[in-house]
């Protein structure tokens, strides 16, 4: 019995010991999902980071078992967080990239009747004034933002349909949708907490 209980705790000390080989990865400055951190916005919507980081990994490749080392990353309701990405049910793109720090970059991130759904940065150091103050700090106006738009790709003149605005060590703060070739704001931030537990 003693050999058993003996084994079982090395087994269990071996198994451990493999996991602080295992990778973390961090959100980053526009994206701030650190574990329990949230963000409520005036659509009534609220958006909430688990507790803890989780291990992870996706699949890399089309119709392969070829998957990612994994890796530790907060998590967000079912979607996983790479830094500026989410992960999403597609073998085509596991990861939807949801922002970039460079002006004019250029990214798929799914596909939607036989076309490609895009993302693009059109500015990436603007300042954005919100309708109302942010309630726990008053603050309105906000500087280094970046602004986002996705657009279908096939689409003439490639028209934006939705613009979202990422404030530095904030992350979302405005959201706004194409109509009839008018800007209409969907939702803007009300209220956020930002964990500084690395």
């Amino acid at each position: 019995m003693k050999k058993i209980t003996l084994l079982l705790v090395l087994i269990g000390i071996l198994g451990g010991c493999k996991d602080t080989d295992i990778e973390y990865i961090f959100p980053k400055d526009y994206f701030p999902a650190y574990p329990e951190s949230y963000w409520v916005y005036s659509d009534g919507t609220t958006v909430k980071v688990s507790p803890g980081y989780h291990k992870h990994n996706y699949y890399e490749e089309l119709e392969t078992n070829v998957t990612s080392d994994e890796v530790y990353v907060p998590k967000i309701d079912n979607e996983y967080v790479y830094q500026y990405s989410i992960t999403q049910n597609d073998n085509r793109v596991p990861l939807k990239k949801l922002l970039s720090e460079s002006t004019n970059d250029d990214w798929i991130v799914s596909y939607w009747q036989n076309g490609e759904m895009r993302r693009r940065v059109i500015n990436n150091d603007t300042s954005v004034t919100l309708t109302t103050p942010i309630e726990n700090n008053d603050q309105q106006t906000f500087d280094s933002c970046i602004i986002v738009q996705e657009y279908f790709k096939d689409t003439a003149a490639q028209p934006w349909l939705t613009k979202e605005i990422y404030a530095p060590k904030i992350g979302l703060i405005r959201q706004e949708i194409r109509r009839e070739g008018d800007s209409l704001i969907t939702k803007e931030l009300v209220r956020y907490f930002i964990s500084e537990d690395i």
